[in-house]
């Protein structure tokens, strides 16, 4: 998904909401580009094996490198995990996402912006503790052409927005 900005053209930015669904949206010459990549690995049938746990950062590694250097953002700006987790499983996840990201950035000098999920909530929709749906609609109602449906997706473009508007005090149209 796609859309023209009023945010300036010479600034390139990248914005993860980390997960297995991990939603993204990218500033590249003005124009918004956002969507949703999923890392799931395969578990095993009766005839094969499960794939090793590691192979969701794997590809989650891969896939992040080859957008690194496509793009060359200025800056990376991320949900930073923090907080209980359901499980011992979703809290390792969370803080194995992040350690890649910034892995990758601190390999090819890209700064780094974490932000606390409540922040971006209450940047987003007025409220810290906004529900999944409350953030589809604000991005739907900021960006009209995207069409966004997935929270995650919805999760990274007002991440962008937030960091863009916190560390270049700008703002969208």
């Amino acid at each position: 998904m796609k859309t023209n900005t009023s945010y300036p053209k010479h600034i390139r930015a990248l914005a993860i909401d980390p997960a297995s669904r991990l939603g993204w949206a990218k500033l590249d010459n003005g124009i918004l580009e956002c969507g949703m990549q999923h890392f799931q690995r395969r578990k095993g049938r009766k005839t094969q094996e499960d794939e090793h746990v590691g192979i969701q950062f794997s590809r989650m590694e891969i896939w992040l490198w080859r957008l690194l250097k496509e793009l060359q953002p200025d800056v990376v700006f991320c949900e930073a995990p923090a907080g209980h987790y359901q499980s011992l499983v979703a809290s390792q996840m969370a803080f194995g996402w992040r350690s890649l990201i910034l892995a990758c950035c601190a390999r090819l000098s890209i700064p780094y912006e974490g932000y606390a999920a409540g922040t971006i909530k209450k940047y987003a929709t007025g409220s810290g503790k906004a529900e999944k749906d409350d953030m589809i609609h604000a991005a739907n109602q900021k960006f009209r052409d995207l069409g966004i449906e997935d929270d995650n997706t919805a999760d990274a473009v007002h991440i962008l927005c937030y960091g863009l508007s916190a560390k270049y005090q700008l703002e969208t149209l």
